[in-house]
């Protein structure tokens, strides 16, 4: 078993009985995706909700990160895309009490990112914990598709 940091930014797509984890997560979003019958899994640490056009970094984006997920799934050996159980985390407003604007607020408009994402090519989601007002810590299983979320105090 090895523990692997999945970095802002980034993906990392691994199988059993690896351990994905995601440290001091604010407004950015995790995504991870598991194939139960492999026990292959990857992990998402996107930061904005959508990708621009002179952006090269699509793992940067929940948009288009999640894409390349998918795609880095199936060069892993996933050959059912539809089966895969997707989880979501992160995305708090790290800036409670102060008002912003919609654009500013990332975390919101990351949920929302995701939800579309997942809602155009017909996935539901498996579980959650996103938003609020505080960090996580998120730790993937891969043995057996298993989230642990820690929120920070």
């Amino acid at each position: 078993m090895t523990e692997i940091d999945v970095k802002m930014a980034s993906i990392t797509v691994s199988n059993a009985p690896d351990i994905l984890i995601a440290r001091g997560v604010g407004s950015c979003m995790i995504v991870m995706a598991y194939d139960k019958g492999q026990k292959i899994g990857g992990m998402l640490h996107a930061m904005l909700p959508t990708k621009g056009p002179t952006d090269n970094n699509s793992a940067k984006y929940v948009d288009s990160g999640f894409d390349l997920l998918v795609s880095e799934l199936k060069k892993k050996g996933v050959t059912n895309v539809k089966k895969l159980e997707i989880r979501i985390a992160g995305a708090a407003n790290m800036f409670p009490g102060v008002t912003l604007n919609e654009r500013v607020q990332i975390g919101a408009r990351n949920i929302d990112s995701i939800r579309a994402k997942l809602t155009e090519v017909g996935l539901p989601l498996s579980g959650e914990d996103v938003g609020g007002t505080t960090g996580r810590s998120i730790s993937f299983f891969l043995n057996e598709g298993r989230v642990s979320v820690t929120k920070s105090i």
